[in-house]
């Protein structure tokens, strides 16, 4: 069997408090457990502000210089990822970046490498702003500004090409379509915090991902506490596969999840229905705008 085919992911789903600290300790902690039980796991992700309350009041607050690579998030994902030699996608942090003579945040997720090497990032294009009546009143763009660029990492000897979007972004295919044609990706993964009101999209969302780019497909999500003053998270982390089959998914409370991904379904999925080579750039184009 050729290993290089297969990558063994895995999610945490955790609790998020008003203290930080007690946040990283716990998400340190649960990974430890997590890789007792799960030993072989390659790929390790976590879910959108697991350190951070979800409230744009509070991010300036826990915002993090993530350049220096010692912050107290990034210092312990390094870190984890080093001594454990796994890569992690870092759910998101809240970024705090110097930016023509202004403090500017970001909604940032970081990747490390098995080394501990914090080898890429992405920050979150389509900012989150909501508006329903009666529900649920969330604009993003009132503190963070937008990311401009994408992000994708080849892991096993580039059979496994992963793209990744944060939340909102997974409403708009344009940026899919992108990592897609792009980036070439088979997996895309999504840190995200749908919330009570709009979770129903979640999982069909997923879905939908997962048939647009024939591809696997990671939504990581907070486990739900129904008693935060700030934002009640949906849950259900989940895993599709290149057919829109959820393959693994928990419930609303705190836990974590473990998987094996193939190529060979890729392939498979992607020959039987040829959707990527059937379509027509000569009449439709997918291009990235670059931007400094």
């Amino acid at each position: 069997m050729d290993q290089n085919k297969k990558l063994t992911v895995g999610i945490i789903q955790s609790k998020v408090t008003q203290n930080k600290q007690e946040n990283i300790e716990t998400m340190k902690k649960t990974m430890g457990e997590f890789i007792e039980k799960y030993p072989k796991t390659e790929l390790l992700v976590l879910g959108e502000c697991w350190g951070t309350p979800y409230n744009t009041k509070k991010f300036k607050q826990y915002s993090e210089n993530i350049e220096k690579q010692k912050s107290p998030s990034v210092k312990m994902l390094s870190e984890f990822a080093k001594n454990h030699e796994i890569y992690i996608i870092g759910g998101t942090i809240i970024e705090k970046v110097k930016e023509e003579n202004e403090t500017k945040l970001y909604n940032t997720c970081c990747v490390f490498d098995s080394k501990g090497e914090l080898i890429g990032k992405y920050r979150k294009i389509h900012l989150f702003n909501i508006d329903i009546p009666n529900k649920i009143t969330f604009k993003e763009s009132e503190t963070l500004s937008a990311g401009k660029k994408t992000f994708a990492f080849s892991m096993k000897n580039g059979n496994f090409k992963i793209g990744i979007g944060i939340c909102f972004d997974m409403r708009f295919p344009e940026l899919t379509a992108l990592y897609s044609h792009i980036h070439n990706i088979n997996l895309m993964v999504y840190p995200g915090a749908f919330n009570m009101t709009t979770g129903v999209h979640w999982g069909l969302y997923g879905k939908v991902r997962a048939l647009d780019t024939q591809s696997y497909v990671i939504l990581a999500s907070p486990a739900r506490d129904e008693n935060s003053p700030d934002y009640v998270a949906w849950g259900h982390s989940s895993i599709f596969d290149p057919f829109a089959s959820i393959v693994s998914e928990l419930d609303h409370n705190p836990g974590f999840i473990s998987y094996t991904l193939d190529l060979d379904v890729i392939l498979q999925t992607r020959q039987q229905i040829p959707v990527l080579k059937g379509k027509r750039f000569d009449f439709y184009d997918v291009s990235e705008l670059k931007k400094d």
